[in-house]
């Protein structure tokens, strides 16, 4: 009986562009008001089967990473989420590419109008931010593939 191959984490090669979906933009109308906009980003993205051999089918699964700020809080109350998503990639042929695009995320962003200001300090402008991808590549359930960026995230969170 003959083993089954079982692909190799070098075997891959992850790459990652972030793009913009849509955005929109509210003014405010009185002073004192918040102006407000929104948009939509997300992550394509590619693997590579750098091996001479076809690939199996994989898993991906990953986690985004977003900033997210209140106005009126105090600099420094920053919440993280955490956007988990899966997909999946067909056979891959050598030296072939597949891309994938990840969920979007929807980012905002608010300012106070005006001279206004919170009394205790609060922020007067605050706007989210995509801080992160984490992506693990499966063989079955066999990880394969890991792609960090800022690497600095394994330190700062986990997986799960």
């Amino acid at each position: 009986m003959v083993a089954p191959l079982i692909a190799e984490a070098n075997d891959y090669q992850i790459a990652v562009l972030r793009k913009k979906a849509n955005a929109t933009r509210a003014k405010a109308v009185q002073s004192g008001q918040t102006t407000k906009s929104t948009e939509n980003l997300f992550y394509q993205v590619a693997v590579t089967n750098r091996a001479f051999k076809e690939s199996p089918a994989l898993k991906v699964k990953y986690v985004l990473f977003v900033e997210r700020q209140e106005i009126g809080e105090k600099p420094g109350s920053e919440q993280i989420e955490k956007v988990r998503g899966d997909g999946s990639i067909a056979v891959l042929k050598p030296q072939g590419k597949a891309t994938l695009d990840t969920s979007e995320v929807t980012l905002r962003e608010q300012s106070l109008t005006g001279n206004w200001y919170y009394s205790d300090g609060g922020r007067i402008k605050a706007k989210d931010s995509l801080t992160g991808i984490w992506i693990k590549l499966y063989d079955g359930d066999v990880e394969v593939g890991e792609y960090v960026n800022p690497t600095t995230l394994q330190g700062k969170h986990k997986w799960e």
